[in-house]
């Protein structure tokens, strides 16, 4: 899957756009499809497109890669619950949406339809659990909130 840069946020010059750093933790959403393995006997939660395994309530990580306006490889996640439901139906009822948290200090990409994409991603079973951890969660990311070049 690819994240489209979004130029309003990032800047039109490909060669500088650079990823933002998070000022503070940021609340995202995060759709992932439970499998069951049969060999150990545990549910494992992968994203759909790619098939990378999350392991719910730690700190997940990747390198980001970027090429020109795109971002091919990162930790890809949603601001906004409705989009994350949304965009979850493209790949079929079996994914669930969870809650998130990008770290402070991560870096973060915002793509076009207001998607993210960061080196450092943290997926909760539940609200509940993501609360327990962070306290109370107030509603995602705006342009100028919580980001920093």
């Amino acid at each position: 899957m690819c994240l489209y840069i979004d130029e309003s946020v990032h800047g039109s010059a490909y060669s500088k756009q650079k990823a933002f750093i998070a000022q503070t933790d940021i609340v995202v959403w995060k759709f992932l499809d439970k499998r069951y393995d049969y060999r150990d006997g545990k549910y494992h939660y992968h994203a759909p497109y790619r098939g990378t395994e999350y392991k719910l309530g730690d700190l997940n990580e990747s390198a980001l890669e970027k090429e020109w306006d795109k971002v091919h490889k990162g930790l890809h996640c949603f601001a906004s619950h409705r989009k994350a439901r949304s965009e979850k139906e493209i790949f079929g009822s079996t994914s669930s949406v969870f809650c998130g948290i990008i770290p402070k200090g991560s870096q973060v990409y915002v793509g076009i339809c207001k998607e993210l994409v960061s080196n450092q991603l943290i997926v909760y079973k539940s609200k509940k659990d993501l609360e327990a951890v962070h306290g109370e969660i107030q509603p995602a990311i705006t342009k100028d909130i919580a980001l920093a070049t």
